[in-house]
């Protein structure tokens, strides 16, 4: 994310260099000879298509002495911080976590191989401007969002490989990021949403977010971001803000188990409305994934009697949780890079065998 001075920071900086691995169509590679191990080598790429994950099932040659695999969780939705519609930055979403290893024991097995889908794109309603926006959906679906003139912030599917439909491999989803809705002369007003959460080791929480009003120095608000989930337990919502007149709580994500293909939601954005006037701003949505991560609070605040200000303010969503069953898998979770794109990267899963 870019702060006030236009620098880098936190959030962008790339963590881990696993995500450069290329997602590929659902496609099987021809078997190729292996000459150390007698047994024919391939592999099986899939890839989200979208918002929508993509399942496959691949069956292990029973002679196969090494397995290895990457898994990729679908990305959180980006936001643009909007002033009286002008577009001033990009707020970056989560990225999805990034798992590589070696799987144990399955040769002659077959295998799930889920790939989770990003953010997707918005979608407004003509008649009155209602915009919505889907989560992921993969191994526990990002959280959707929904708002009227501004909404961002819906979160990336979990990724996963099973075995006897069990888990032994999740990579986390991102969470959408937090935004503002606000009306007024130009510069009446200091924003920084925050970003989401980004997917690895430790599921990150969402940023809070903070506007303050030029016109009446000390008057700020803040907007709590969700919280990333813990292994099996789905991320609480946003919950502390301050500063505002009205405030709307984030929502818990899913735990393990409780969600799509037996992960965890991410949990849908809440709304916020600008005081005094039609718009609603959506919070960030929390990532899915092996349990699911919370949803960003919002809190507003109204005009004075002699002006035309409003502000409201939404955090961002916290990261889906990942996972590794160390009896059937060796790995390595990284943390996803910021996503700042739109529509969001979907996630994918690459197994190969020799």
């Amino acid at each position: 994310m870019n702060g006030r001075d236009g620098k880098l920071s936190r959030r962008t900086i790339v963590k881990g260099a696993a995500w450069s691995v290329p997602v590929i169509a659902a496609a099987a590679a021809a078997p190729m000879a292996s000459a150390s191990t007698g047994c024919a080598s391939g592999s099986q790429q899939i890839s989200g298509n979208g918002t929508a994950g993509q399942t496959v099932t691949v069956q292990i040659p029973a002679c196969a002495t090494k397995v290895t695999y990457t898994v990729i969780g679908g990305a959180g939705d980006r936001s643009s911080d909007l002033q009286n519609g002008i577009n001033t930055r990009k707020i970056p979403g989560g990225g999805g976590a990034v798992v590589t290893g070696e799987l144990i024991g399955v040769a002659g097995q077959t295998l799930t191989l889920i790939a989770g889908g990003g953010a997707g794109p918005a979608v407004t309603r003509p008649s009155d401007n209602f915009i919505t926006m889907a989560g992921g959906t993969g191994y526990g679906n990002g959280g959707s969002a929904a708002g009227i003139y501004y909404v961002n912030g819906a979160g990336g599917a979990g990724s996963a490989i099973l075995l006897g439909g069990q888990p032994i491999v999740v990579a986390g989803g991102g969470g959408g990021a937090g935004s503002r809705g606000t009306v007024g002369t130009p510069r009446s007003y200091i924003a920084t949403p925050g970003a989401g959460g980004n997917a690895g080791q430790l599921a990150e929480a969402g940023e809070s977010s903070t506007v303050s009003e030029t016109e009446q120095p000390g008057r700020t608000a803040t907007a709590a971001g969700g919280a990333g989930a813990v292994g099996a337990t789905g991320g609480t919502g946003g919950a502390s803000t301050s500063g505002g007149t009205t405030s709307v709580l984030g929502g818990k994500g899913g735990d393990k188990g409780s969600g799509a293909a037996g992960g965890g939601n991410g949990a849908d954005a809440k709304m916020i409305q600008v005081p005094n006037h039609n718009n609603q701003v959506s919070a960030g949505a929390g990532g899915g994934g092996y349990a699911g991560g919370g949803s960003g609070a919002g809190t507003s605040y109204p005009s004075r009697p002699d002006s035309n200000l409003s502000a409201a303010i939404v955090g961002a969503g916290g990261a889906g949780s990942s996972f590794v069953d160390t009896t059937r898998a060796t790995g390595s979770i990284s943390t996803g890079t910021p996503n700042m794109d739109r529509p969001s990267p979907a996630g994918s899963v690459v197994v190969s065998w020799s």
